[in-house]
């Protein structure tokens, strides 16, 4: 029953027009910002692994997140905005087993939209590189962004790499997906997701040069410590281990499920 139901939600989603939208801007600015990144065989001799572990905390995550969070705004606002919403009240499941499966739907496009662009840095790579093995020991890569105490391989950095975008990513989603539940129009989750988003590259990239040593900033730098952005560029690996941002991004994200299950929004008509 779950993977019908799960089958529908996709189904729901495949016809709106602005994933494909979103999804082909992101996928040309990927391909544009990839070759802005090439490296010459001086900068690195393993120019392939490199790019493939140093890309996405560089700039590549940008092109995930945006699809993620066109997709979440869509996935129940769509019943709101057919004037549908007062209907799933009465869905013969249940209410919390729909939105259940509407998370889990969102879960696999998470997979799947990290996934494409997964081994589209692969396939880009390759092309302009060649292939390097995947056994070489992380330290020889020389990565840029990657803070891994420890003996890593590059394949290991790479699944690590998968997983925390993986969980950062729908633990962020959820959280708009709770937002949602309240927010019905589709534009203003939009808004509120890449606003949130845009908001701490501000207070990160610029507002932090301005306020230098006043007393404001320790508290601007937790925000920006403890942000999404935080764990999409992997700086959040200056403070914890992997298995530390690993076992902590699992716990909130089972929190924000249970949370988005048991609260009632409201149903308004307007």
């Amino acid at each position: 029953m779950i993977s019908r139901l799960v089958l529908l939600e996709w189904k729901k989603l495949i016809v709106q027009k602005e994933i494909y939208i979103v999804l082909a801007i992101c996928t040309f600015m990927l391909i544009i910002a990839q070759k802005a990144f090439y490296l010459s065989e001086d900068e690195a001799p393993y120019r392939f692994s490199k790019t493939m572990i140093d890309f996405i905390p560089n700039v590549g995550y940008l092109f995930i997140l945006f699809p993620i969070i066109v997709m979440v705004a869509r996935i129940l606002s769509v019943e709101y905005e057919l004037k549908m919403l007062e209907l799933t009240a009465t869905y013969k499941y249940g209410r919390k087993i729909l939105i259940s499966v509407k998370l889990l739907a969102l879960f696999s496009c998470c997979v799947v939209v990290i996934s494409f662009f997964f081994l589209l840095i692969g396939i880009l790579s390759y092309l302009n590189y060649g292939f390097d093995y995947l056994d070489l020991d992380f330290v020889a890569v020389n990565s840029t962004y990657i803070y891994l105490d420890g003996q890593w391989v590059v394949w290991q950095v790479l699944l690590m790499e998968y997983l925390v975008l993986l969980f950062s990513i729908f633990t962020f989603a959820a959280c708009l997906f709770l937002v949602a539940r309240f927010v019905h129009r589709s534009v203003f989750i939009m808004l509120i997701g890449g606003g949130a988003f845009l908001l701490v590259e501000l207070l990160d990239k610029y507002v932090m040069s301005f306020i230098g040593q006043m007393k404001i900033s320790e508290y601007v730098n937790i925000v920006v410590d403890f942000s999404i952005n935080s764990l999409l560029n992997f700086e959040a690996l200056r403070l914890f281990s992997f298995s530390q941002l690993l076992v902590g991004l699992m716990v909130v994200t089972i929190l924000l499920i249970l949370a988005n299950i048991l609260v009632k929004e409201s149903f308004i008509n307007d």
